[in-house]
């Protein structure tokens, strides 16, 4: 075999795995570009050094039998950046090899039938594959990357199922013994069809798993308006009270003015301004869902013994509509609400500071940091199983309003910024 046959099958199975790699990386998330370009030399100096030793000493033939698990073994690369762990890492990637496995399966037919050499499978390799993976970043990223962050549990299942699929795929073309050469169209046939079925699998999860966070939303927001509904209930029985007892304050003060304790009419005055200040909902701003909002998180952290402060300097209208400044204030509470819980003992706080300066939203958000905090791209990744949907939504806003969002943390501190331009909405 001369060197330039060699290199033509090397680049056979090394395209669509580069093309791979580079939509983990930049599709899934990465922790440094440091490890992103250590990975990347890692897969090229074993593709340079295993695939080529073994096709030398199997030859061609033999190797295409043991080829998928080469590849599957040199793609391990992509653990020196993942930011997830390992088991959620090799399933992701599984699903990745599913659809680079049809493509090699079709172009590798359509060579067959139409005759054509292996040079031009390399182009057609190429063309696709840069297709494929434009259609994964812009497409099947952030299902992906969704489906992985609400998979609750051990992926165990999930990545037992996509190795069962991945080994009865490369089964089919090798046993019984020429079974491809014998049977090529069934064959083709049967590895496109499992492959597809279990897209289809992946598909059908993604879907239950994304009704199943929707309803649990709605379930969440359910609970806080009944939590909002009970304030305003606590508020008018006591109202009802204070009017019910209101002729018997009425009938106090005027005794003690008849009698002339003007003193004492006054104490008497100050006292009852102060337990009637103490049944008024609280009111940090103009605007009433953030209101809302801040009285609910406010009762949650006091029952959790975490300091809570909100410095409000907004009107009532100003540009956001409520679901999304309910939405936006909720997850950004309910992040630094998880993290403060983690150690009550500890005086944990929770800071708020929002106002309307130059037609821009301007909010931060302090709070007590107890564990350390993975960055990828920027933006804080949780390890736990439905983590990190709060903050994807909190993006998702901001970008609708073409806003800016930084996250920054010290030892003890984590901080939330967030600057939202209203120009064209308000």
């Amino acid at each position: 075999m001369t060197i330039f046959d060699l290199a033509i099958y090397l680049l056979k199975f090394m395209i669509p795995s580069l093309f791979s790699i580079a939509f983990r990386a930049f599709g899934l998330g990465y922790k440094t570009k440091v490890r992103v370009v250590l990975g990347f030399l890692v897969f090229i100096l074993y593709m340079a050094i295993v695939p080529g030793y073994l096709i030398n000493v199997m030859g061609y033939g033999e190797f295409t039998h043991i080829s998928s698990i080469v590849m599957i073994i040199g793609n391990l690369s992509i653990l020196i950046f993942t930011t997830d762990s390992i088991g959620k890492t090799i399933f992701l990637h599984l699903i990745q090899s599913g659809v680079t496995t049809i493509l090699s399966i079709i172009l590798n037919m359509v060579r067959t039938v139409l005759g054509l050499s292996y040079p031009m499978l390399l182009v057609l390799l190429l063309i696709f594959s840069a297709l494929i993976y434009y259609i994964a970043i812009r497409y099947w990223a952030k299902p992906l990357r969704y489906m992985a962050d609400l998979i609750q549990g051990s992926v165990a299942p999930y990545l037992a199922l996509s190795i069962l699929i991945f080994i009865i795929v490369n089964l089919i073309p090798v046993y019984p013994m020429q079974n491809f050469a014998n049977h090529p169209f069934f064959c083709t046939f049967m590895m496109l069809a499992i492959e597809l079925c279990y897209l289809i699998y992946i598909y059908l999860l993604y879907h239950n798993l994304y009704t199943i966070n929707f309803l649990s939303k709605g379930e969440l927001k359910n609970e806080l308006l009944q939590s909002e509904i009970n304030s305003y209930k606590t508020f008018l029985d006591n109202a009802y009270q204070t009017r019910h007892d209101l002729r018997h304050h009425d009938a106090v003060l005027l005794a003690k003015l008849e009698e002339g304790n003007i003193e004492e009419a006054k104490s008497y005055l100050q006292s009852h301004l102060i337990t009637f200040n103490e049944t008024a909902l609280k009111k940090f701003c103009n605007n009433s869902t953030v209101n809302i909002v801040l009285r609910i998180y406010e009762n949650r952290a006091q029952d959790k013994n975490i300091s809570f402060s909100a410095h409000v300097n907004i009107p009532s209208e100003f540009g956001l509509k409520d679901p999304e400044i309910g939405s936006l204030l909720g997850n950004l509470l309910e992040n630094a609400l998880n993290e403060c819980s983690k150690e009550p003992d500890k005086n944990p706080y929770i800071k708020l500071s929002m106002e309307l300066e130059r037609n821009q939203i301007l909010l931060e958000i302090r709070n007590s940091l107890f564990t350390p905090v993975i960055f990828r791209n920027g933006i804080p990744v949780s390890n736990n199983p439905n983590g990190g949907i709060g903050t994807r939504s909190i993006i998702s806003t901001i970008k609708t309003y073409n806003g800016m969002v930084s996250f920054t943390n010290s030892s003890d501190e984590f901080i939330a910024r967030i600057i939202i331009p209203l120009r064209n909405h308000y």
